[in-house]
């Protein structure tokens, strides 16, 4: 059996790492799939922090480049059908992304944290499609598709399975294991530090990012028509960057921006 920290291997007869010396993981006992494995530690809390931290540094990820990307002078507006396309695309970041990462380390950023790792009923590390298929059924059984009110609902009743049977529905059909370190108090104040700043940034940065997309219809006001069809520049001497600052402007979709930049750029407008 190897080491879920250091991933030596660990002698039968030793109750620990010889490495690192890290407590040696509880064995699973082959089982046929679906089948119920032996209760293992439960810590649920432990367990929605930890992906919670991982979801906020995913979605930093996709969205700080979208938004830097948006934010220059041919800015992209946002319709639904671009919205819906950038939250599957997030989606399937996440899922690879996280895949990857136990398949490699058995952990992801968040669960080492709180010190959460992933092995199959042997100890070992899962492969990549092992972990993907695992990553999928948290989506779908756990969260809900992310869906607003049924991911309420699926976590409720994920919750309620694992305390009820010692282990989470993905789990028992992976036959799958989650093993613990100790949380010290370094450990603890390091874990409530790095929830605090990813969900502090995620939460401020959403606002920023969507309060900026507010306007996700393809139709405009008879004042923002108006606005553009007086040429755009009420004065002459406005700049580039007053009209992208302008709040009609930035209620425009980018057919009509590029437009707007047209005009602002020939003589007539100029």
């Amino acid at each position: 059996m190897k080491c879920q920290v250091c991933f030596q291997e660990i002698p039968r007869n030793s109750s620990s790492c010889p490495e690192c010396g890290d407590p040696k993981p509880f064995e699973i006992k082959p089982t046929e799939r679906g089948q119920k494995n032996p209760p293992t530690q439960f810590h649920p809390w432990r367990r929605f922090f930890a992906r919670t931290i991982d979801y906020d540094i995913y979605f930093l990820t996709i969205f700080i480049p979208i938004y830097l990307l948006t934010s220059s002078n041919f800015q992209l507006q946002l319709s639904y059908v671009v919205f819906v396309v950038i939250f599957i695309l997030t989606i399937l970041f996440c899922l690879l992304v996280e895949a990857l990462m136990v398949s490699l380390f058995s952990t992801t950023i968040g669960k080492w944290a709180f010190g959460i790792f992933i092995a199959d009923k042997d100890g070992n590390k899962l492969n990549f499609s092992q972990s993907l298929e695992r990553s999928l059924l948290v989506l779908y059984r756990g969260l809900g598709l992310l869906v607003p009110i049924v991911s309420l609902v699926t976590m409720l009743i994920a919750f309620n399975k694992y305390k009820a049977e010692g282990e989470t529905s993905w789990d028992l059909d992976m036959q799958t294991a989650l093993k613990y370190s100790n949380m010290g108090a370094i450990r603890t104040i390091f874990c409530i530090i790095l929830f605090i700043t990813t969900s502090s940034f995620a939460n401020v940065f959403g606002h920023v990012f969507f309060e900026s997309k507010e306007d996700f219809s393809p139709t405009r006001t008879k004042s923002q028509k108006s606005w553009e069809q007086e040429n755009c520049v009420p004065n002459p001497d406005v700049t580039w960057e007053e009209i992208v600052a302008d709040e009609r402007y930035q209620s425009l979709d980018m057919e009509d921006r590029m437009r707007v930049r047209e005009k602002w750029e020939s003589d007539y407008c100029r």
